[in-house]
């Protein structure tokens, strides 16, 4: 079980291997030619079907990627765990939906199976040879809709057992199998969360500089509004922003992420996409990574290969400018974080030049280590600056870690599950803003849990309840900090396409909800990709033979076998 980021990486290359192969096929019969098909290959693999069209329809392409829950489940199964996994793969429609899907990408499965229902039965699939490997990928003219994508199911970790319910104590319980299935559970869920620990030993090492710089320009508040800021849901979006681009464009990226090379992005990157996702029953963590091109886009497959190997992001080829296919991706980012940003995703924009879109997401729940008492809450002044407002305070008393820091005290409030919040207060006559300038902040928010520095006091905390969210364009942010070349017509997207592409926008938008169970939270990072320069389209030309003409035939040797001037067709 003690695992090395190298085996780890080949076993995450076993799992798109083995299963894309698996759920590319979708019946037994054609899993065992899937299967023969997957000894012959190596790497990561990659399936495309094209499903011959009825007269009058277009074809559709699939392609079967990867998502970052199903590549942890089977990583840890390949340890001692087998948690449940199913993948889907579908043909995405031309249909939007209605509402936000209950499982990830199922907007996509839920509307190709109402197209289905509505069709006749399609013809078997064909298979088609993939373009060589770095050759760009035409785009299929006859193409409508999204062209093709994945689907993954979360997997079931396992749970940390509840506690038995006020009803269960007052019919009568039975103890003793409560009991033994409890100390089960407990083995399970210790057992796995030991297994991934050791998959993701040093995840955070090395982000302390990107978190301070990042931090002191993304938190700063001009209007005296809430700002909020995800400083690993950008680096995910900007990791993979780093993949599909190359040369000083991948440089400027790479020295604001603080890595050597992009070799150590795809490792650090995939330690933090598994570090960050948990589903045990005490915590709720799960990130989310794709990528949408346009079907006019031509694009490379290499490209799409490693963001699923390394970042865990699946793909998807459509019309960026169809309403149907900005409905999906609406969607998915609103199941993503389970619609607490659907204001903010209402508002996004796509326009006319928009060519590709990587979005990562981050949605986490998890309830305090020990609760609030909802008796206790009561209504008080929040001293905001630019005056009082009530609110309704959350108390409790308890030990807890205190930290003193120059200009400010910190506490951190335990989660269930191990993690915690930390609550920074400036000293009176200090103003937050400075606080967040200071570098004496991240001397404390740059430790790990237990390391700052903080000493366990008695404390009484009287915290607000509070819903805060907010959005923003990063660009202006990352220029700051040197990324620049990406928004202009000198960015390399050499990865990803030969047409020239640039950056045109990168929305970040946060929520967070506390209350007195616990806390609430979610946020999306959307780079959108535009072409900087008329795309090539291959209209035909026009060539009428109507009127007099000369002819010429000349063999193979150049030689004029045959000439003339026809003035008349008869």
């Amino acid at each position: 079980s003690d695992m090395n980021n190298k085996t780890l990486l080949r076993a995450l290359s076993f799992v798109d291997e083995k299963f894309i192969e698996e759920a590319a096929e979708g019946t037994a019969a054609e899993s065992k030619e899937a299967a023969r098909a997957d000894e012959a290959s190596a790497g990561v693999s990659e399936k495309r079907t094209v499903v011959k069209p009825d007269t009058g329809r277009r074809k559709k392409m699939i392609r079967i990627g990867s998502a970052a829950a199903a590549v942890l489940a089977l990583a840890l199964g390949l340890t001692h765990l087998a948690p449940a996994f199913n993948m889907k793969s579908a043909t995405a429609p031309g249909t939007p939906m209605a509402a936000p899907p209950e499982t990830a990408l199922q907007a996509a499965n839920d509307a190709i199976n109402e197209m289905k229902a509505e069709e006749a039965p399609a013809p078997s699939p064909a298979e088609i040879p993939s373009p060589a490997e770095g050759e760009p990928e035409k785009p299929d003219t006859n193409a409508q809709g999204p062209v093709y994508t994945s689907m993954t199911e979360y997997p079931q970790e396992p749970k940390y057992p509840e506690e038995p319910s006020e009803a269960a104590y007052r019919e009568g319980f039975d103890w003793e199998k409560y009991n033994k299935e409890r100390n089960e559970q407990i083995e399970a869920w210790r057992k796995y969360s030991d297994d991934k620990a050791k998959l993701t030993a040093g995840a955070a090492e090395g982000l302390e500089a990107y978190t301070e710089k990042t931090m002191k320009v993304f938190l700063r508040s001009e209007k005296g509004e809430n700002v909020l800021y995800s400083p690993v849901n950008v680096y995910m979006a900007l990791s993979m922003l780093a993949e599909t681009t190359d040369g000083n464009s991948r440089q400027q990226i790479l020295d604001v992420l603080g890595l050597p090379d992009i070799e150590s992005l795809r490792e650090k990157a995939a330690k933090i996409s598994l570090a960050s996702y948990a589903d045990d029953g005490l915590t709720t963590s799960l990130p989310g990574a794709s990528i949408w091109l346009d079907d006019e886009l031509s694009y490379k497959t290499d490209v799409l290969d490693r963001l699923a190997e390394h970042y865990f992001a699946f793909s998807c080829v459509g019309d960026l400018q169809s309403a149907e296919v900005q409905g999906i991706f609406k969607n998915w980012l609103s199941e993503q974080t389970k619609g607490l940003l659907d204001d903010h995703i209402g508002e996004l924009s796509f326009s006319e030049q928009l060519r590709a879109i990587i979005a990562s997401t981050l949605y986490y729940k998890a309830a305090w280590a020990e609760n609030f008492n909802e008796g206790a809450t009561r209504e008080d002044l929040f001293h905001a600056e630019d005056g009082d407002e009530k609110a309704m305070f959350m108390n409790r008393t308890d030990y807890m870690p205190l930290y003193q820091g120059e200009g400010f005290r910190a506490l951190s409030v335990g989660l269930a599950g191990g993690d915690s919040m930390r609550l920074v207060l400036p000293d009176e006559g200090v103003g937050i803003d400075e606080v967040v300038a200071s570098d004496a902040l991240y001397d404390y928010l740059t430790k790990l849990p237990g390391e700052e520095g903080a000493k366990s006091a008695r404390v009484h905390l009287s915290l607000p309840r509070f819903d805060a969210d907010s959005s923003r364009d990063l660009i202006a942010g990352l220029q700051e900090l040197g990324v620049s070349e990406v928004f202009t017509d000198s960015a390399d997207f050499s990865p990803l396409s030969d047409q020239p592409l640039a950056v045109d926008e990168i929305s970040h938008a946060v929520r967070v909800k506390t209350d007195e169970d616990g806390i609430e939270a979610a946020a999306y990072t959307v780079i959108m990709v535009k072409a900087t320069a008329a795309m090539p389209v291959d209209l035909p030309v026009d060539f009428i033979v109507d009127r007099p003409f000369l002819f010429e035939i000349v063999n193979a040797e150049g030689l004029p076998l045959f000439t003339g001037v026809v003035k008349h067709a008869e």
